[in-house]
């Protein structure tokens, strides 16, 4: 019975949790300003990625405990031989944290009983304040090379200190390390390296000691000098490859922006020049290239790269994100005000750092809490994209997905809870490259977007434009757009530049127009616009004031003769029948029309005497042309 009443306790439980989560979701949701009708899919998404995530993380850390295993092994001398170029010291490692005063070789050789196998993951200690001795004992077989190289591919170790004894005697030592000059390093390395000249069938005690101010991560190696070379050149390739794709894309944000004054790219710069200083420092092409002997940066590169990058996601995924406003349904305030508010949190932490106030532990913590902030904020926005069918919303969810791959994975490294290998190593700039070219597709979506909006908006301007200034049925210019070309048209007037105003009377139209209804009449107006048109010079500028009514501006006339001409011309235009979709009609004009500045010099003078000698015409002899007198 007790048993019953727990299990239906835990299912109550359970029931209470999912209910829980359910509410907050749902609040969550509301928040962010989507619809009722969207809740439902938001939280079945939601849930989806959280257990997609969930199987992630585990598939991850199972894999890190499988590689541990495998790399676990016996704690005897490392044996050095021709047939084993390249040899992974971490299973041979012994540690002990350096306790108050520095230790010297001797001493820490001496304290050797001390030594303790590491109780983190392969080749790293995770975060360490004080610093750390580690111990290899090594041996060269009979017929081996005796020159080897000694390795840690971990370029942001603050200072590395190699020590090679035989017979508790120091013969060798070596330096390296972020916070000493480059042109001090054993090797022209962007790892911390150091060559070792043993003897044959000799014992070595190899000690190292390490000081950092963030993660110990030590991924040791000893290797021939062929081999080295050789693992150099593929991880130059891999750095040149990544490093190049980041430029690229930088360049091409800067041309953008320089181009077309979008802000948009200039944020997605931000970003890109923060996932790029990070990646240089990294992988030591930075110390080793760019900001060599660089100490306060070194110290300070990691958490204000960091920092851009996530103030960058935060800019562009708001502006990524925000409605054009032809799609724009309502004015949402909160998520920009939440967006830009976490850029300028961004900034002041950068004060913060800088100014020393906030030490590098502090900003690790913070960037650590801070790098998926952006994305969970712009999740609702996302879904709610996703759920409309745009593009923009899936690409930026699946490059969420893989920044977090890559968090998760650089955060297990750095605290001791994952194993240390080539692709925990460069999964970080792996997926910081592969957020950038989703980012980047993004970023193109996005300004196709922008185009298609001002090219909307352009279209509804000319339209409203054509409105505002021409004739609904024709099309011709409305009196408006007249008045506008007279007043152009006389300013530039002279006797040597005549200006001519036609005004023109249809001929029969108001018997056309009782006899087959108004339908036939306006399309006889279309089909009469169509033909003045096509009967007057380039340029000249055709309105229609309503009804049968016509007005022609003719500008540039060398004399009088040519408006003549062009009376003349429409005259003889319409002395053929006008064809209409089912019938022809037969019409005529009567044109008067008034020369500037003969005639006047102001638009109203000219227009009325037009319309006199019209009239005068249209009682006269109507199909004919009349100079105003």
């Amino acid at each position: 019975m007790r048993e019953k009443r727990d299990k239906a306790k835990h299912s109550s439980n359970c029931v209470y949790a999912d209910a829980s989560r359910v509410r907050y979701v749902s609040r969550l949701i509301r928040f962010f300003g989507l619809s009722p009708s969207e809740h439902f899919g938001c939280s079945v998404l939601l849930f989806g990625a959280r257990r997609l995530f969930s199987l992630a993380i585990a598939a991850i850390l199972l894999l890190a405990a499988a590689v541990s295993v495998a790399g676990s092994g016996p704690s005897a001398a490392v044996a050095l031989s021709d047939d084993r170029p390249r040899i992974e010291v971490w299973p041979y490692t012994r540690i002990l944290a350096e306790e108050g005063a520095r230790l010297t070789p001797e001493d820490a050789l001496a304290a050797l009983p001390r030594f303790v196998a590491p109780d983190t993951h392969h080749a790293t200690l995770g975060l360490r304040k004080q610093p750390m001795w580690l111990h290899v004992s090594l041996q060269v077989a009979a017929s081996s090379d005796v020159h080897w190289v000694v390795d840690i591919d971990y370029p942001p170790l603050n200072n590395v200190d190699f020590f090679l004894l035989r017979d508790g005697n120091v013969v060798s030592r070596a330096a390296s390390g972020t916070q000493r000059p480059f042109a001090n390093r054993p090797l022209f390395s962007r790892s911390h390296s150091a060559p070792l000249e043993l003897v044959q069938n000799a014992k070595f005690d190899l000690l190292i000691r390490i000081e950092t101010g963030g993660a110990t991560v030590v991924p040791i190696t000893l290797q021939s000098n062929a081999e080295f070379h050789r693992s150099s050149t593929v991880e130059q390739m891999v750095q040149g490859l990544l490093v190049g794709i980041a430029i690229s894309l930088l360049f091409y944000s800067l041309a953008q922006f320089f181009n077309s004054r979008e802000y948009l790219f200039l944020k997605y710069t931000l970003l890109v020049v923060g996932s790029l200083t990070f990646t240089l420092l990294q992988l030591g092409v930075g110390p080793q290239f760019l900001w060599r002997d660089g100490f306060w940066f070194d110290r300070h590169a990691a958490g204000l790269s960091s920092l851009a990058a996530i103030a960058g996601t935060f800019l562009f995924l708001e502006e990524s994100l925000r409605e054009l406003p032809i799609f724009a349904r309502k004015e949402d305030k909160l998520f920009p005000r939440l967006m830009k508010g976490g850029a300028i949190l961004c900034a002041f932490i950068a004060v913060l750092f800088i100014a020393g106030v906030i030490n590098t532990s502090m900003i690790a913590a913070l960037v650590t809490v801070m790098g998926p902030l952006p994305s969970v904020i712009a999740a609702p926005k996302m879904i709610g994209r996703v759920r409309r069918g745009d593009p923009v919303g899936w690409y930026l969810l699946i490059a969420f997905a893989i920044y977090m791959v890559g968090v998760v994975t650089i955060t297990g490294v750095i605290r001791g809870y994952m194993p240390v290998n080539f692709w925990t190593l460069h999964v970080f700039q792996f997926s910081a490259t592969l957020d950038m070219l989703a980012f980047m597709y993004v970023l193109t979506l996005r300004s196709k977007a922008i185009r298609l909006a001002a090219l909307h908006a352009s279209r509804e301007a000319d339209i409203m434009r054509a409105l505002a200034h021409s004739d609904p049925l024709t099309g011709l210019a409305n009196r408006r757009s007249l008045s506008d070309a007279l007043t152009r048209g006389l300013s530039r007037c002279n006797p040597g530049n005549l200006l001519a105003i036609f005004v023109i009377d249809l001929d029969n139209f108001k018997p056309v127009n009782d006899l087959y209804g108004h339908d036939v009449g306006d399309e006889l107006l279309v089909a009469v616009s169509k033909r003045i048109k096509e009967n007057v010079r380039v340029g000249d500028v055709v309105s229609r004031l309503g009804g049968d009514e016509f007005v022609i501006l003719a500008s540039g006339l060398r004399n009088e003769q040519q408006a003549a001409t062009i009376g003349d011309a429409l005259i003889a235009a319409f002395r053929m029948p006008v064809r209409l979709v089912d019938r022809e009609v037969t019409v005529g004009l009567t044109v008067g029309y008034a020369i500037a500045p003969i005639h006047g010099k102001d638009s109203v003078t000219l227009l009325k005497r037009a319309d006199d000698a019209m009239y005068a015409g249209k009682q006269q002899a109507k199909g004919s042309v009349r100079r105003a007198s």
